[in-house]
């Protein structure tokens, strides 16, 4: 009954019909009687209290679910059913009808103060954290209630119904607010899952939860009021309830801790267990501190840890999120590198074939013109300027050449390197010492192209950075890899320093690597050098 009522709340359409309107509040009056009938069983012949009366907090668990406009037909939907409730336990009609005022005035004040004071005014209010945990259990379950109660305190007196006003002032503060922290919680949690998608072995575990919960109770309650209760046998539920706090949250404890009740409120009423003392009041008031006192610290921790898992799910998110975008930059550096190279190429190609070509001709034409000329001094000034047209050819080459090796393409990657290396020593008077080892014909295109970046990247941060004459570099192929190694004397740096990879050039040499399969690894040492080591897997011939 109170299952199909939270599960009607906790899925409603995008456009309701009338029909799916009209069914929450039916579902409502209904749980709002069952509560009742639930709360008279639950009360003593000789003391006439109940330790839990279900329909008040069930009224403001529904006012936290549904939308504030609806209100008023969830209060219509009550009042047949106190009705229904005062002729069943023959009170008077006018007395609860009075009293039914104070009820739904104890729900709307309680649900409006902490709709209010939570900033959730849409939707349906959730104990996600400690703060709305708190905001509840103080402006939602008690400070209504103790305001609320000296009127209902009042009507009760008044019409007869009650003889001493401050007997029925705290009855009615003790119960209700014990059943708001027990009950509330767990109707909210109810109505905010999504049911469909729980895992038959969250089924299982919550099942198993009340089963055995139910037996330790049955081994903590019901004894004879003459046998010996041990602490240890009392508490024995308390290790279910912190399980069923941990794994279902609020809901879970307040679902665990009303399972209790209802099984220690049976026996206690019925003369067995712990709580059995002088008078009936003495018993229900005893066992009602003893269900706060454990109710309380339950809500409070899985409230606690609701929060906690919330955060480390927003970290986890926020870390698949990072990753994904890691991925992501990594994926378009490399497209980067890959249109960069290709890029490059294009112009390469267009400095070879058009502008060298062109300044070839114009070289060509000022020879034949110097040729005709028989001023010696004008033609010293024509041999100048072939002589500049040549050298600005030879730049043109140089560079067309370190924007794409076209070496590689044509005698192959030792080659190409021995070529790179010694020009480089003798742009920057630098020796290079390069070996190269093993069966580096043929090597992929890419993987070619990579390593010879890489030694040109490695060798311009050694003569910016490493002030030394000498470097060695080492190039070879062994166990299906190529192992690729600059190694220089000079000046080294921290590489854990926060600033120590933040050039360009290792990071190009590292996404270069990674591009192509390979890892990357440098060792450095201040004033003792620095190693940089690239591996490159190969497949196998």
């Amino acid at each position: 009954m109170c299952a199909d009522f939270i599960l009607s709340l906790s899925t409603p359409s995008a456009a309701p019909s009338a029909w799916s309107r009209a069914l929450g509040p039916v579902l409502f009056a209904i749980a709002y009687y069952g509560g009742a009938q639930i709360g008279f069983a639950l009360q003593s012949p000789s003391a006439p209290q109940s330790v839990l009366w279900l329909p008040n907090s069930i009224l403001l668990a529904t006012l936290l679910i549904v939308p504030l406009a609806t209100w008023p037909y969830y209060f219509l939907a009550a009042f047949p059913a106190q009705m229904l409730v005062a002729w069943g336990a023959g009170g008077p009609f006018f007395t609860l009808a009075l009293l039914f005022l104070t009820n739904c005035a104890d729900a709307a004040l309680g649900a409006y103060l902490v709709r209010r004071f939570s900033g959730r005014t849409a939707g349906p209010f959730r104990l996600d954290d400690l703060r709305a945990m708190l905001i509840f259990a103080a402006f939602g379950a008690t400070l209504p209630t103790i305001l609320l109660s000296f009127a209902d305190a009042g009507v009760s007196v008044a019409t007869g119904w009650a003889p001493v006003f401050h007997a029925a002032f705290i009855t009615r503060v003790r119960s209700n607010v014990l059943t708001h922290l027990i009950v509330v919680p767990a109707c909210l949690d109810a109505a905010n899952v999504d049911w469909r998608h729980w895992r038959r072995s969250r089924v299982a575990e919550a099942a198993a939860i009340a089963a055995l919960v139910v037996v330790a109770c049955a081994a903590a309650f019901a004894g004879s009021a003459e046998s010996a209760v041990y602490p240890a046998v009392l508490y024995a539920p308390m290790p279910l309830l912190l399980w069923a706090a941990f794994r279902f949250g609020p809901g879970g404890a307040g679902a665990g801790v009303l399972l209790v009740a209802l099984i220690a409120s049976w026996d206690t009423l019925h003369g067995r267990g712990p709580f059995i003392s002088y008078t009936p009041a003495d018993d229900v008031l005893a066992l009602q501190l003893f269900l706060l006192a454990s109710a309380t610290p339950l809500l409070v921790l899985a409230a606690v840890v609701r929060e906690r898992n919330r955060a480390t799910d927003r970290v986890h998110r926020n870390e698949a999120a990072l990753r994904r975008s890691y991925a992501r930059v990594r994926e378009l550096a490399g497209k980067l590198i890959t249109a960069q190279e290709l890029e490059r190429a294009r112009i390469a190609r267009d400095m070879h074939d058009d502008f060298n070509q062109q300044l070839a001709v114009v070289s060509i034409g000022i020879s034949g013109l110097r040729s005709r000329i028989s001023d010696r001094a004008l033609a010293a000034d024509l041999q100048a300027l072939q002589d500049r047209t040549v050298a600005l050819t030879d730049r043109v080459r140089h560079f067309s050449h370190d924007l794409h090796p076209q070496a590689l393409e044509h005698v192959g990657l030792p080659a190409a390197l021995r070529a790179h290396c010694a020009e480089f020593g003798r742009q920057h008077l630098l020796r290079v010492h390069l070996v190269t080892e093993g069966d580096l014909e043929p090597i992929a295109r890419d993987i070619a192209i990579c390593a010879y970046r890489i030694v040109q990247e490695g060798l311009r941060n050694v003569q910016q950075h490493a002030g030394v004459t000498d470097v060695h570099v080492t190039v070879e192929r062994r166990r299906g890899q190529l192992d690729l190694t600059i190694v220089d004397g000079g000046r080294g740096f921290d590489i854990d320093a926060p600033a120590a990879r933040d050039g360009l050039g290792l990071l190009s040499i590292e996404e270069r690597s990674r591009l192509v399969g390979g890892s990357f690894t440098i060792a450095s040492v201040p004033g003792r050098g620095t190693t940089l080591r690239v591996q490159i897997p190969m497949s196998p011939r």
